[in-house]
């Protein structure tokens, strides 16, 4: 009768590591598809306007952009401190449309304008796209 063959210990304690770190690696290489994007891209606008215009945390916003054509933080934060001089005390979002891996968002901004007796909803349309799993920002600001 013939015995069964036993792999050597230090092959099996080399071995079976290397097949658990090719398997989480193959695993981690699908793209699982968001369960929610609609959803996630109304929580992802709102929480980015208001880190923009109301905590002016330009570092956020920064990661949050589509990295194509993005200039540098500092010029960013230069243009964006520029254009966001008008105090926001609140953004809310109005309207969310999904089309794929593009999504669009209706925003609206209660702002408070120097000199003038009531605060005033300014409307805002902004756009996102899928990279990475993650929804990311299109940029509209012009850097020249």
């Amino acid at each position: 009768m013939r015995t069964p063959m036993k792999m050597p210990r230090c092959l099996f304690y080399y071995f079976t590591p290397l097949c658990l770190l090719l398997l989480l690696s193959l695993l981690s290489a699908c793209e699982s598809k968001m369960a929610d994007p609609k959803g996630t891209l109304e929580k992802q606008a709102e929480r980015y306007w208001t880190e923009r215009m109301i905590k002016r945390n330009f570092k956020y916003t920064y990661e949050e952009e589509l990295k194509e054509g993005l200039p540098s933080f500092e010029t960013y934060e230069k243009k964006l401190t520029a254009v966001t001089r008008i105090p926001t005390l609140s953004v809310k979002v109005k309207e969310v449309k999904v089309d794929g891996k593009n999504g669009s968002v209706k925003l609206s901004a209660k702002c408070r304008i120097p000199n003038f007796p009531a605060e005033v909803d300014i409307p805002m349309g902004d756009r996102w796209i899928i990279e990475g799993n993650q929804w990311k920002h299109l940029l509209q600001v012009k850097f020249q």
